[in-house]
């Protein structure tokens, strides 16, 4: 076999990323990707590099030029975001010469971290350089198309794995965990404070994760749980990993994931693996991670981010209601089946390395007919940013400007929330019409809303961007993506995009026109 066909890449992680005691979700992450790939066959080259956000130091710097500049022209290179997405100096003088391909699992700008323009520019350098993006959720390919403007074709989502569990729950009524290295946004301290509402509920509740990371918070965390005399219900247990954790979950009643900000969200999914149900907030991809099952039930509860009272409430009907428990415990049974395994994870990432090694995510778009498309229709609105949310989220209304939509409602029933379902009776030729289902994959009130089904034989997503303006006016962006698959490849991209097109830009005029008609009508009464 020649030296080129070999199935080889080069993965440069962060240093610590095979440390038992730094189980960050990153880290997790690039150890199985590592794993798998080397048993599905392919030769895995490690070099670690120092990393630091949002600037690496000039040491760490060094070292990447090195580590870069020893990959022998053509070969395969993945590359951890942490490290790349601050380097653009170090990495687009190699990009025309290797395959590089980012494992993006935060964008610089998630987070609490300031961001300067210079690492965000770095960032735009370097995504649009590679050949291609990996991102761990939808939400996340999402900020990355709308912030950069990559080509869609180009970005993948790898949902990180959950491993099945074979030991059955014995949960300990009222044990409570939440899992995350211990700073501000994680969100511990919103549980402290919703949990300072509930003295008289039976509970106990474990924070598992690094103390070390950010001593501030975890001192001004402990500060309060001592004032609040929970120091006997509240434990601060440090890292837990391998069979400490799995017991912790096993034993565990609750999950509880308060997060300000998370792109996916690896302790939802294996806690649900453990069977365990999970209150979560509705924040960034926490949402993909939660799921739903076969009939849309969740498997607990989504509440919005940053509020300790709606927490508190969430909390107070699990530990108070019976009934409650039982049925939030079926739905996490249903969900179960439906969580990705590792393999799955994998084998996405080995097909977009492989997808460029074959030149197929190359730069230049002349070489290859994309296999996706995104269209974008813009529209300036004269009301407010709410106002026009607010008529968007009743999809009862939707057929008054979606020419297709002729009802829609939400299943199970409420607001727009992700891991819910918008229930669709569209159009066909001739009279017909028939049922289709979207899923709701993103709700971040009042400014971003997507969805995510079938468009003919292939998948698509569609979302709205609101953005306000001066004189209470909004500026309003629908999106649409298509991944071109079955009968649909047979049709020129082009043609299928222009029609999509211009589906959009009468979609958002009636939209325009049927908010500001209101807004009128509002005025005169």
């Amino acid at each position: 076999m020649e030296d080129r066909d070999i199935a080889r890449v080069h993965v440069i992680v962060p240093e610590g990323f095979d440390d038992p005691g730094q189980p960050t979700g990153g880290n997790i992450y690039d150890r199985r990707v590592c794993a798998g790939l080397a048993e599905a066959g392919w030769e895995v080259l490690v070099a670690t590099v120092a990393a630091s956000r949002p600037v690496p130091a000039s040491g760490a710097r060094a070292d990447l030029a090195r580590a870069v500049s020893a990959i022998p022209d053509g070969e395969t290179v993945l590359i951890d975001g942490l490290i790349a997405s601050p380097a653009a100096a170090q990495l687009l003088p190699h990009t025309r010469r290797i395959r590089m391909t980012v494992l993006l699992h935060m964008p610089l700008a998630t987070g609490d971290a300031h961001l300067d323009a210079g690492a965000e520019a770095s960032e735009r350098s370097v995504l649009r350089a590679a050949a291609g993006v990996i991102v761990t959720s939808e939400w996340t390919r999402r900020q990355v198309l709308t912030r950069y403007r990559i080509p869609a074709r180009r970005v993948q989502v790898a949902q990180p794995g959950a491993d099945r569990v074979a030991a059955p729950a014995r949960p300990v009524r009222g044990r409570l965990i939440c899992v995350g290295v211990l700073s501000r946004h994680k969100g511990q301290d919103l549980l402290v404070e919703a949990l300072a509402d509930l003295a008289d509920q039976d509970w106990h509740c474990v924070l598992a994760g690094s103390l070390d990371r950010d001593p501030d918070f975890v001192e001004l965390l402990q500060t309060r749980i001592t004032r609040l005399g929970y120091d006997h219900r509240v434990r601060l247990s440090g890292v837990l990993t391998g069979a400490a954790l799995s017991h912790a979950y096993t034993t565990a009643d609750l999950l509880v994931a308060p997060s300000r900000s998370e792109t996916y969200g690896m302790t939802v999914t294996e806690a649900l693996a453990h069977g365990v149900p999970v209150i979560a907030t509705a924040v960034g991809g926490l949402p993909e991670a939660f799921g739903s099952a076969a009939d849309g039930t969740g498997p607990g509860q989504l509440i919005p981010p940053g509020d300790p009272a709606a927490l508190a409430t969430a909390l107070g009907a699990w530990l108070g209601d019976e009934g409650h428990r039982r049925r939030l415990r079926a739905a996490v049974r249903q969900r179960q089946p439906t969580l990705r395994g590792w393999e799955q994870t994998t084998q996405v990432i080995a097909d977009a390395l492989t997808a460029s090694r074959s030149g197929t995510h190359a730069n230049n778009e002349g070489d290859i007919r994309p296999m996706t498309f995104r269209t974008e229709s813009r529209m300036t609105i004269a009301d407010s940013v709410h106002e026009v949310w607010a008529y968007l989220c009743d999809v009862g209304r939707w057929p008054e400007w979606a020419p297709t939509v002729l009802e829609g409602r939400v299943r199970p029933g409420g607001p727009l929330q992700p891991g819910s379902r918008v229930e669709q009776r569209a159009k066909l030729m001739f009279g017909l019409s028939h049922r289709r289902s979207q899923e709701v994959i993103v709700v971040e009130a009042p400014t971003s809303m997507a969805f995510a089904g079938p468009m003919g034989t292939s998948a698509a997503r569609w979302g709205m961007e609101l953005k306000p303006m001066g004189d209470g006016q909004t500026d309003a962006m629908m999106w649409i993506e298509v991944d071109l698959t079955g009968i649909m490849r047979a049709v020129p991209a082009g043609l299928l995009k222009g029609r999509v097109q211009r589906v959009s830009d009468s979609e958002m005029v009636a939209i325009k026109a049927a908010v500001e008609s209101a807004a009128r009508k509002g005025a005169v009464s």
